[in-house]
């Protein structure tokens, strides 16, 4: 698939030195964003108004998963990084950064499984599995949230469909915040957003190659060697003892080695997908193939 060539695209050509200077101007403009809108949600939910809290909470969400797809940019290697900053636009990469700090995989290989299950337009699902089909959990999820919609009702109908709220949950769920604004947000304390930390965290990722067995505990310690070699190096506040930890316990694998944009499903596909799965049933598969 081609893409059209444009801030993206220059943003990912810059000399190293123009790049980390770039990168890092995003970075602070999305910790800003992201503040106003965590301010703003929890103002909203100690007023008991947690609708408005719910949907500043994943907008607030979709700001820090942008600030760790810059951060992968950062720690990718030039060829890939063009390919990789497309996430930074995409709705579905949005939402399986989010995700993948609630996944706690024991390897990167996890991880990558994962992110694939949650790609496809659209899939099937039901009592026995191809019954209906749904949108992408992660765009069904975001747009119910946010709008009114006309939907199928299941009776060869229609129905009018709101952003729907439980006001006892909702202002209980959202009166803290989520692990990934808390992880953008220590990033920003310990200073890892200048320009000087990020050149020293591309130096560390340089070389490191994330195959799929490599373990939870290898990345922890990859995490604690860079904000060491931050902290060697004088360009993060090593008084932040509470946000070096809480980077090095939460700061996820690299995903820039992986598909994360939402993948195309047509008609078509979902027809042969119940196909496969009647003729998988009868046990005459090979008929189908």
């Amino acid at each position: 698939m081609s893409y059209p060539k444009g801030a993206i695209h220059r943003l990912a050509k810059l000399k190293e030195d123009d790049f980390f200077e770039a990168v890092s101007e995003g970075l602070s403009r999305i910790i800003e964003s992201v503040a106003a809108y965590d301010a703003d949600r929890e103002a909203l939910s100690e007023s008991k108004r947690p609708h408005g809290a719910e949907v500043l909470h994943a907008l607030a969400q979709e700001e820090a998963a942008k600030y760790l797809i810059l951060m992968d940019a950062v720690r990718c290697p030039k060829p890939r990084r063009e390919a990789h900053l497309r996430a930074f636009n995409d709705h579905v990469a949005k939402g399986i950064y989010v995700e993948c700090l609630a996944w706690g995989p024991d390897c990167f290989g996890s991880i990558r499984r994962d992110a694939e299950s949650e790609r496809d337009q659209y899939f099937l699902d039901g009592p026995m599995g191809t019954d209906w089909d749904f949108k992408n959990r992660i765009m069904g999820e975001r747009e119910n949230l946010l709008y009114v919609d006309c939907v199928d009702d299941g009776n060869d109908g229609f129905q009018w469909v709101s952003p729907q709220s439980d006001p006892e949950d909702l202002a209980r769920l959202y009166a803290s915040r989520s692990p990934i604004v808390d992880l953008v947000l220590a990033f920003h304390a310990l200073g890892c957003s200048n320009v000087a930390a990020l050149s020293v965290i591309a130096q560390k990722w340089a070389e490191v190659k994330v195959a799929d067995d490599m373990r939870a505990i290898k990345l922890r310690k990859m995490n604690e060697e860079t904000l060491d070699e931050l902290a060697a190096a004088g360009v993060v506040d090593p008084r932040e003892e509470v946000a070096r930890s809480f980077v090095i316990e939460h700061w996820p694998f690299p995903l820039h080695s992986v598909e994360l944009l939402r993948r195309r499903v047509t008609p078509a596909d979902l027809k042969a997908q119940r196909e496969r799965a009647l003729y998988e049933e009868m046990g005459v598969l090979e008929s189908f193939l």
